[in-house]
């Protein structure tokens, strides 16, 4: 009977999105195309894909195939996902420790139960709000590779998942090309990056870096992961030891920070914007978290002009 209603409910909310869905797709086109023509473009990334920030279905769900597909087939060279370890060692997309906030039934064991818990098979028997279910890493990246062009992922390794780096590394292995595909691997944990790092270094000897991908440390300005990084008062004694790789319990050399966004770096003259400007010229730098109200095309270009590498946006309705 649950499965029965499920099915019900599924129907039926597919019908009523379908025109809705349509829609956003249009607006999506039509957004890219117009700044199409702006070397911002190559700088965008589709955060958790093309999705609705606060869950609404009115477009693909976060992290899920369709996200993806819909962002690089208008035209988005860069989107980012999120990456769990399952039970079976596989790399399914997903934000949070579990599915609870995107399952279709909530109250379901699977939906409440940790990702690490459940096996691929058992994941792929849970719908979410949108229908869908959440899709492995290799075949989004199979996907990105079958569209083809500049389209590429940015693939954020979840501090809860230590084990990642090797399911990465065994990915690797058994199809190398599939990292053309990726433009950034990052973490919020430390270790895990310059494990990424390593890795790197290893697959892509000799390789230059805009030929594989950048391996970048997250940092936040706010208490989250590890130690807070502020351009208001930029260390770069440490920021030194994160690029060199002489700091951390397995220290590699990294390509470069994606930071938290400031306010600061979009007034001229502002010690945060010259931080910004001066660390741009010494490593990659991406930029995160820019709120929604300024999460707006003419913010990512002045992001951009300063010399940032990457912007995550929403695309939220105001971006142009």
């Amino acid at each position: 009977r649950p499965i029965e209603n499920s099915r019900k409910i599924l129907f039926t909310r597919g019908i009523s999105q379908m025109a809705v869905s349509v829609k956003a797709l249009e607006w999506l086109r039509s957004t890219v195309a117009s700044v199409s023509s702006q070397n911002v473009l190559s700088h965008l990334v589709a955060h958790r894909g093309f999705h609705h920030s606060s869950d609404e279905t009115d477009r693909p769900i976060e992290n899920s195939r369709e996200a993806y597909e819909w962002a690089w087939a208008a035209g988005f060279h860069h989107a980012e996902c999120d990456i769990a370890v399952t039970k079976d060692r596989e790399l399914i997309l997903c934000h949070d420790a579990n599915f609870k906030r995107l399952a279709l039934d909530p109250s379901a064991a699977r939906a409440t139960a940790p990702i690490g818990d459940l096996t691929v098979g058992q994941l792929a028997g849970l719908p979410l709000k949108s229908g869908s279910t959440a899709p492995r890493l290799v075949d989004v990246l199979r996907l990105c590779r079958a569209i083809g062009g500049p389209a590429r992922m940015v693939v954020e390794i979840k501090p809860e998942n230590p084990e990642a780096v090797q399911v990465l590394a065994d990915m690797h292995t058994a199809d190398p090309n599939l990292f053309d595909t990726v433009s950034v691997v990052m973490s919020f944990d430390l270790e895990m990056a310059q494990q990424s790092a390593s890795l790197m270094t290893e697959r892509f000897a000799g390789v230059s870096l805009d030929a594989r991908p950048a391996v970048l440390y997250l940092r936040a300005t706010e208490d989250y992961y590890g130690p807070l990084l502020s351009l208001s008062a930029l260390d770069t004694a440490i920021v030194d030891k994160y690029l060199s790789g002489t700091d951390g319990a397995k220290p590699a050399p990294l390509d470069g920070l994606y930071i938290q966004f400031e306010q600061g770096m979009l007034t001229s003259g502002d010690p945060v914007a010259e931080n910004l400007k001066t660390l741009c010229q010494r490593c990659v730098v991406g930029v995160w978290g820019v709120p929604e109200e300024q999460d707006t095309v003419g913010v990512a270009q002045q992001l951009v002009d300063l010399g940032v590498s990457f912007v995550n946006t929403d695309m939220p309705s105001s971006f142009v």
